[in-house]
């Protein structure tokens, strides 16, 4: 089994949105509400509940899909009934996710095992799906702290294909000029293990709650940490 680069998930893996669970729909109320009030927009709660129930309707936690939209493609449907300019969509996305993106923190073990695995001249990669409407540039913006350590960012907004679809590895390993064989995916997610199996990568299942489970990952870890006796 010989590794020529490593990919990781993001969220969950290396870093946190913190003090949000992995579905963000019950807090769409109090971000658009946000919205509305910061951009003076006088949008009426009828108009409000539309826009959650599309977002809801977007939101592949309830309701499952490989198939991704863009940022613009979701919110401009969310918002369809506000009758406001479509200009200022960009507006309302930035202002809708500020409070996701209060308490980014990226996981202790992270920057010592990324520099670690560039020390040994591995391709370093992050495949990421982004949350139901978020844009690429802001998943970027949030990983300032370790963004340097990383050789590229593939997200599904920008690749088009959500987890466990094997897009993004696929774009990763022409990247780099790596057989997929020799691409190790390390994630926190069942989906995530899919998504390297699916691809023909070895699946590496970040198990940071030490629960009792098998997600039917080649290797099972505690620890970024651990990945130092991998690599």
């Amino acid at each position: 089994m010989k590794v020529e680069a490593l990919v990781f998930d993001l969220g969950g893996t290396l870093m946190e949105y913190k003090g949000f669970p992995l579905y963000w729909g019950d807090f769409y109320e109090q971000s658009f509400n946000n919205v509305n009030e910061e951009l003076k927009l006088n949008i009426s709660k009828e108009q409000i509940r539309t826009a959650i129930n599309k977002l809801i309707e977007y939101n592949p936690r309830i309701n499952p899909r490989e198939i991704e939209y863009t940022a613009n493609h979701i919110f401009r449907e969310a918002v369809k009934s506000w009758e406001m300019n479509p200009e200022i969509i960009n507006e309302i996305i930035i202002c809708f996710f500020k409070p996701f993106r209060r308490n980014v923190a990226v996981f202790p073990d992270t920057i010592d095992i990324l520099e670690h695995v560039r020390s040994k001249e591995y391709k370093i990669g992050v495949l990421t799906d982004v949350p139901t409407g978020m844009p690429g540039y802001l998943i970027r913006e949030d990983m300032a702290p370790i963004i340097h350590l990383v050789d590229d960012v593939v997200t599904s907004d920008e690749c088009g294909f959500r987890k466990p679809n094997k897009a993004g590895i696929e774009i990763l390993s022409k990247k780099y000029g790596v057989p997929i064989q020799s691409i190790a995916f390390i994630g926190d997610e069942e989906k995530d293990v899919l998504t390297a199996r699916n691809a023909g990568a070895i699946p590496i299942f970040l198990n940071r709650q030490q629960v009792q489970r098998s997600t039917g990952e080649c290797i099972q870890i505690t620890t970024l940490a651990e990945l130092k006796d991998f690599v």
